[in-house]
């Protein structure tokens, strides 16, 4: 089994990006990363433990924690932020309590949560 590590400066990473069916490799990154799915259904592998999420769920994951994208539909689009521990030191404590899978209802229930998400998901 390959894990893939992937390496960056300080720099910030949001983008939205269209995924085509295939299994992604086992990777990990130096930042935590919040996955928006905007189209479809996916999988994800996270710490060996599987995940179905579906459009409008968000994906929590923490820094240095092995995981792997499972696209089962082509055109499966998902938004992408990746911030770096640094950026987050002074909140890790409101990071932390962060669920790992959010369900889109979830979101919708709390509006605090759903514009907190949104202002991450707008940078």
């Amino acid at each position: 089994m390959e894990i893939k590590q992937e390496i960056s400066g300080f720099e910030i990473v949001c983008r939205t990006k269209k995924f085509d069916k295939r299994v992604h490799i086992l990777h990990w990154h130096d930042r935590y990363e919040f996955c928006q799915v905007l189209t479809n259904d996916l999988r994800i592998i996270i710490e060996g433990k599987e995940i179905c999420a579906s459009t409008g769920d968000m994906i929590a994951i923490g820094e240095r924690v092995v995981h792997q994208f499972i696209i089962d539909n082509d055109d499966t689009f998902i938004r992408i932020v990746q911030l770096p521990i640094k950026l987050l030191l002074n909140f890790k404590s409101m990071v932390k309590p962060l669920k790992t899978h959010m369900k889109a209802a979830e979101i919708e229930a709390v509006p605090d949560l759903k514009s907190g998400l949104n202002a991450i998901f707008d940078i």
